[in-house]
C-alpha cells in the first residue's frame, strides 16, 4: 500500500491530521487534530446541556417516562439557542475530515 494511501487512511479512518502525523508533517496535523478536538468539544458539550435539559424537565412533570412527551421535549431542545453553534461545530470538523484525507493523500504522493 502506497504511503500517500495510507495517510489518507489514517486522516479519514482514525482522526482529521493522524495522516499528516504518518507523513511527519506536525505543523498541520498538530492543527487539524486540534480544530476538530475543538469541534468535538463543543458538540459534545452542547449535546449533553441539551440532554441534561430534556431530562430536568422529565423529572418537573413528576419522573413519568411518556415517549410522546420526550419526543417534544427532544424536537423543542434541538431547537433551541445552542443549535447554531452546533451547526457550525460539524461544519467545521466535517470541513477538517475532508482537508486531512484530501491534504494527506496530496501530501503522500511527493
Amino acid at each position: 500500500m502506497s504511503k500517500s494511501i495510507k495517510a489518507a487512511l489514517w486522516s479519514g479512518l482514525v482522526f482529521p491530521g493522524a495522516g499528516h502525523l504518518y507523513l511527519k508533517c506536525y505543523g498541520r496535523g498538530i492543527g487539524l487534530i486540534a480544530v476538530s478536538a475543538f469541534c468535538l468539544f463543543i458538540i459534545i458539550s452542547k449535546s449533553t446541556e441539551q440532554a441534561m435539559a430534556v431530562l430536568e424537565k422529565i423529572e418537573a412533570d413528576g419522573g413519568m417516562v411518556d415517549p410522546s412527551r420526550v419526543l417534544a421535549l427532544v424536537s423543542q431542545a434541538s431547537t433551541s439557542v445552542g443549535t447554531p453553534t452546533l451547526t457550525i461545530a460539524t461544519m467545521v470538523i466535517i470541513a477538517c475530515w475532508v482537508v486531512g484525507v484530501v491534504d494527506a493523500y496530496r501530501l503522500g504522493k511527493r
